[in-house]
């Protein structure tokens, strides 16, 4: 049997900050998964469904990355707002 050092107990899972979608394109921020006592780092990731350009699988792309959850909630409407403006919203 394998032996690991591994403990679930021992990480913090990731959790939701916000999630916007804008016409095809999902807005998503989150804090990333972590180890007790590691340092909080937020990102935000854009998901385009590509299937609406005629590609049958879905696009991604980490867009920012932050150092604390005010950093990472104006950062997601700073995002959110850019693609409406560009849009026409």
């Amino acid at each position: 049997m394998l032996k690991t050092k591994f403990d679930p107990n021992d990480y913090v899972a990731p959790s939701q900050v916000d999630v916007t979608v804008v016409g095809h394109i999902t807005v998503s921020t989150v804090r990333l998964p972590k180890t007790k006592g590691g340092a909080d780092i937020w990102e935000t990731c854009l998901f385009d469904d590509a299937k609406t350009a005629g590609v049958d699988k879905n696009c991604s792309e980490v867009v920012a990355m932050y150092n604390s959850k005010l950093e990472a909630q104006v950062g997601h409407r700073r995002i959110v707002d850019s693609l409406k403006f560009f849009k026409g919203e």
